[in-house]
């Protein structure tokens, strides 16, 4: 029987492409800056201006090629999944030498300072997107301006904190990242508001913000004012009670001022400090004691000096000055996290209710007693800012806090998903369709993230449900992924979208956590991340476990899964071929690669063999044989490098079987395949010329006398298009020898066979039945199929005839 087998390239791969981490001496999971720091380290004791090794220059050359290859986010995912071999095509980093005092003095210049974000590609474009205010910094290490301004821009980058968000990117290593920014030079700062107009920074990327270059000198003056004045939260002063109700919903911190209005603590990085750090979820509000405006809670205050005062969401400073809660040191973080402290959450504290869930759409947080005081923050505003963006759930309380800690829940949660605190989203779907968030804490990226999942179908079976939901009648794509993967983040959203395209065929997506159920990941043998495994039924009904090996991407996914149902391209081994090839009827045609899946040229044409094969579906049956795992075939039929193609031809009756014939072209891709199986069966069924003819409905008549109908291709000899097609219309000529005869007219050297007709391109397709029928234009598209597709249905229509010998 046959069957379709993919093999998992990734496990082969898995030996090789760790070295680099390995050599850097970082983890898979590191970020950008882990491995600039790491090179640095490394490059301060191995640069040969350093070293003595008789091979210092080839070790530095080596360890520099590591570091271009995993600063860019490109290359890196190359890496990660191919090792090396993913390199060989196109990749020429590495020769880039710099003496040791440039890794000394220039190399990093903010990466020991963390007020200072450092972006790579990726993190830019996320700051650009996102609705943080952000001051940016483009510069090189080359530039003398740019180390001249340095101690400025950390001074700013420590007066601005919580205020506004500092970084700096380096256009030596991502020059090609800041020419779409628009820099012309360095230093230059950019300055990303929250209202400022958005644009596609590619087609299918996210919508970022424009930014604007900060004017007037490069001083910490400057900076601080213009990061100031960007930021459109202020703190408010109260001068009436009757303005109360619409700030003590929320937490509410009261300033005490002297009559005067002055404050001896630093008045404006305080108040901005605290007033971006509340944004909409709390309120920061200066009373003037002597204007008698709240004159129980001014009793309160200290002597002369400043007070502050926390009150909890609904108390009244009139009505229960009493219950609000001094502060005395004016530090904005400690304020910012005490006064949000206040917020009360919506909590799920019956198990029968958690354990429903799965049938919402909501998001929860499983609660374990690890979640970081920044996340509880976090936790505490998501209320509020769903309520801003109701669009998104379309429900009045789209997220719930559970106590795992609770003996009453804590089983109810590990059964949802393990034992650690985390947040997820449920999509509404059923048992196991939610997905968990292991992105950068924002209220941002946890919206973005629960748009995403809602969309989609996706599911994240715990240990206790994976059982259940295999057997549950569906065929499943099971996602091997653990959350510090790189490669495994960046196809997920591709993955996603293929949840919701295959869900009308009844296949259902897992992503298994083999970080938190590492026994599901050993029970299935994943050695490597991502794979995807396929449960379900092949062609023939028979119960089937394939592994993906396609590109990142959810098309190829989703024919992934649409060729174990219909494979366009046969799996062969050395029983098959004896079988199936040597004994084949002699009519067939077959086209085969001869590969290994180690081989890096043979994955990048195997999309484009696929292809054709699924463009030739019907007429030629394309093979596919693994050498290493077929070693005698493959060297009894000359194989000696990978790929190679060979080509079986039909033969006449009785004629014996002939030997494969190699495929010549040195470009191998689609069109080059189809152009050489046009050619080579041109002998065996050719397209007839009529352009000779001197009246073309005569010629067609003569045709349907002999019982055939008649498919012509009008074209000009000069048009490319026409010449692009003229191959897949010899082949799909082919399935329909016996009842329709193809022809050809060139209306540029014969158009008088073409008048009448109201052409109004090249190339055009007319089919004319049998039995006076009006004539069908066929519409082509460089497509077999479709034009196949649209004959049957019109053979369907016409006349039944009796097939004759061909003219």
């Amino acid at each position: 029987m046959k069957k379709l087998l993919f093999v998992l390239s990734l496990v082969v791969l898995a030996v090789n492409n760790s070295e680099y981490y390995e050599k850097l001496g970082v983890e898979k999971s590191a970020t950008s800056k882990d491995i600039r720091k790491a090179f640095k380290k490394l490059a301060l004791t191995m640069h040969p201006d350093k070293s003595k090794e008789p091979d210092a220059h080839e070790k530095f050359m080596e360890l520099n090629k590591i570091y271009e290859v995993l600063k860019d986010d490109e290359t890196r995912k190359k890496y990660d999944r191919w090792g090396e071999k993913g390199l060989e095509d196109g990749f020429n980093g590495g020769g880039r030498y710099e003496s040791w005092s440039f890794f000394e003095e220039e190399f990093g210049l903010y990466d020991e300072d963390p007020e200072i974000h450092v972006f790579d590609a990726v993190e830019l474009q996320a700051a650009m997107a996102s609705d943080d205010v952000w001051m940016i910094k483009f510069y090189s290490e080359r530039c003398s301006h740019c180390h001249d301004m340095a101690p400025a821009w950390r001074e700013a980058a420590i007066q601005l904190e919580g205020i506004v968000k500092l970084g700096a990117i380096s256009c030596r290593d991502y020059r090609q990242t800041c020419m779409n920014v628009g820099i012309t030079g360095y230093p230059t700062v950019m300055v990303f508001e929250q209202g400022a107009q958005r644009y596609q920074i590619y087609h299918g990327g996210k919508y970022v913000r424009r930014g604007k270059k900060l004017p007037g000198q490069k001083t910490v003056e400057n900076f601080v004012e213009f990061g100031v004045k960007s930021v459109s939260h202020r703190v408010r002063e109260i001068l009436g009670i009757v303005s109360l109700p619409n700030f003590i919903k929320k937490p509410c911190v009261y300033i005490l001022s002297d009559s005067d209005g002055e404050f001896n603590y630093p008045k404006i990085p305080f108040e901005y400090q605290l007033s971006v750090g509340f944004g909409q979820d709390a309120f920061a509000l200066k009373v003037d004691c002597t204007k008698d405006v709240l004159p129980d809670l001014c009793k309160r205050k200290s002597s002369t000096e400043e007070t502050m005062f926390i009150f909890p969401p609904g108390v009244s400073p009139v009505d229960s000055p009493e219950k609000g809660i001094e502060q005395t040191a004016f530090i904005a973080k400690d304020v910012i996290s005490k006064s949000l402290g206040l917020i009360k959450v919506p909590e799920i504290v019956d198990p029968k209710i958690l354990d429903a869930i799965h049938n919402e759409k909501k998001i929860i947080a499983l609660d374990f007693g690890t979640f970081s005081e920044e996340q509880k923050l976090i936790l505490k505003r998501l209320p509020n800012y769903f309520v801003k963006n109701s669009h998104i759930f379309r429900k009045a309380d789209p997220f719930a806090v559970v106590d795992c800690t609770d003996g009453l829940m804590r089983g109810t949660c590990q059964r949802i998903f393990g034992s650690k605190s985390n947040l997820l989203i449920f999509s509404g779907n059923g048992k196991g369709a939610f997905e968990v968030f292991h992105r950068d804490w924002s209220l941002m990226n946890i919206a973005e993230f629960a748009k995403e999942v809602l969309k989609t179908r996706m599911h994240t079976p715990s240990l206790s449900v994976l059982n259940e939901l295999l057997s549950d009648g569906s065929e499943w794509i099971l996602d091997f992924s653990a959350p510090w993967c790189p490669p495994c983040n960046n196809f997920l959203p591709q993955v996603r979208h293929a949840s919701t395209v295959l869900a009308d065929k009844n296949v259902k997506i897992a992503y298994i956590d083999c970080e938190t159920y590492p026994g599901i990941c050993n029970k299935y043998g994943i050695r490597s991340y991502p794979t995807l495994q396929f449960h379900g039924k092949d062609k023939s009904g028979k119960q089937v476990k394939e592994t993906y090996t396609g590109d990142y991407d959810w098309r190829a996914l989703v024919e992934f899964y649409e060729d174990i149902k219909s494979p366009s391209v046969v799996k062969l081994d050395a029983k098959m071929w004896r079988e199936e090839i040597m004994h084949r009827p002699h009519e067939e045609i077959w086209f085969i690669d001869f590969a290994a899946n180690w081989c890096r040229p043979c994955n990048r044409m195997f999309p484009e063999f696929k292809k054709a094969a699924k463009m030739l579906q019907g007429t030629v049956k394309f093979g596919h044989v693994e050498c290493p795992e077929n070693q005698a075939l493959c060297e009894s039929l000359g194989v000696r490098s990978y790929p190679t193609l060979k080509y079986l031809a039909p033969r006449n009756p009785g004629q014996p079987v002939s030997h494969p014939q190699n495929f010549p072209y040195q470009q191998r891709d689609e069109f080059s395949f189809i152009h050489f199986l046009s050619a080579e069966l041109t002998r065996f069924s050719p397209v007839a010329n009529a352009s000779p003819q001197k009246n073309i409905f005569n010629y067609i008549q003569r045709v349907h006398q002999d019982g055939r109908h008649v498919m012509i291709d009008f074209y000009a000899n000069w048009c490319r298009p026409c010449k692009q097609f003229e191959p897949y219309y010899q082949l799909a000529s082919i399935k329909y020898k016996q009842n329709v005869l193809f022809a050809k007219v060139d209306c540029a050297t014969s158009s008088h066979l073409c008048r009448g007709l109201n052409l109004e391109e090249y190339p055009t397709l007319m089919f004319f039945p049998i039995g006076g029928a009006q004539r069908s234009t066929i519409q082509m598209d460089f497509d077999i199929k479709l034009v196949q597709d649209q004959l049957d249905r019109l053979l369907e229509k016409a006349p039944k005839v009796a097939p004759k010998d061909e003219l």
